[in-house]
């Protein structure tokens, strides 16, 4: 089933009954397809081939990823009601895990937006390693914290953190927030410090539409202005400069690393 005939499927399957989920899959769907297309360049669809989809929060990817033939194993340790329903909707709540059997091994572990909210990354690292057959492949999908808005952020001394610091202020957990962001080299240095040869590597733009965010953000009530010209020259720079140096400034970092120890 080719992506654009299973992103249809999922969106009807979920708009019905969870608007706000809909909207959020389709505000992530650009994120969704780069990964996709990644892990398909890597390892072909087969029943044979097995995925873990390591801290997958609302199970969209596992979704895509069992209709393309992957056999997936959708796993979030602190998944709650939310979580749980969005699984349901898609028709996976049977496959949904908090807990694994120890000892268990994949060919596949991808990590989706989940090694940008460690506060510490060795213990979950390490337990990643131990699910990765020998041989096997890790895709990290993660911010680059270097994307053309947080670069310039930096340079012009607005913060020191890709998270505003209301973020960190208001929260009451340590997995929530981003707490690190990464380089590609960081990246890269990360995966060879826990056992794995970098094979691929991709700097992409998966940002949604302004128009996107804003059907979004409606179903938590939060009101995203509309834009300004000032904004939308501000907007058309950072597109000039993704244009020019793509692997810099783009927004998403993608990551295959290949088990070695």
């Amino acid at each position: 089933m080719e992506l654009l005939a299973i992103k249809d499927k999922i969106y009807r399957a979920v708009i019905e009954k969870s608007p706000g989920r809909a909207a959020m899959f389709i505000k992530n769907w650009r994120r969704y397809e780069a990964c996709v297309d990644y892990i398909l360049s890597v390892a072909k669809p087969s029943s044979s081939v097995t995925v873990l989809d390591y801290g997958c929060g609302h199970p969209f990817v596992s979704r895509i990823l069992i209709d393309l033939g992957y056999r997936v194993i959708p796993y979030e340790p602190y998944a709650g009601e939310e979580e749980f329903h969005t699984a349901e909707l898609l028709g996976i709540r049977e496959l949904y895990k908090t807990t694994l059997q120890e000892g268990e091994q994949y060919d596949v572990v991808l990590m989706i937006d989940v090694i940008e909210h460690l506060s510490i990354i060795k213990p979950i690292m390490l337990d990643v390693n131990s699910k990765t057959k020998t041989g096997g492949l890790l895709f990290i999908s993660t911010p680059n914290v270097l994307r053309i808005e947080m670069w310039l952020s930096f340079v012009l001394r607005q913060t020191g953190h890709p998270q505003p610091l209301n973020k960190f202020l208001n929260g009451d957990n340590n997995y929530s927030n981003h707490q690190r962001e990464f380089t590609m080299g960081e990246l890269k240095q990360t995966l060879q410090h826990f056992g794995y040869n970098v094979i691929k590597a991709s700097c992409r733009v998966t940002s949604p539409t302004h128009a996107e965010l804003v059907q979004y953000h409606s179903f938590s009530g939060v009101k995203i202005p509309t834009l300004s010209f000032k904004k939308k020259m501000l907007n058309s720079v950072y597109d000039l400069f993704r244009v020019v140096a793509p692997s810099k400034f783009s927004n998403n970092l993608l990551m295959v690393g290949k088990k070695i120890r």
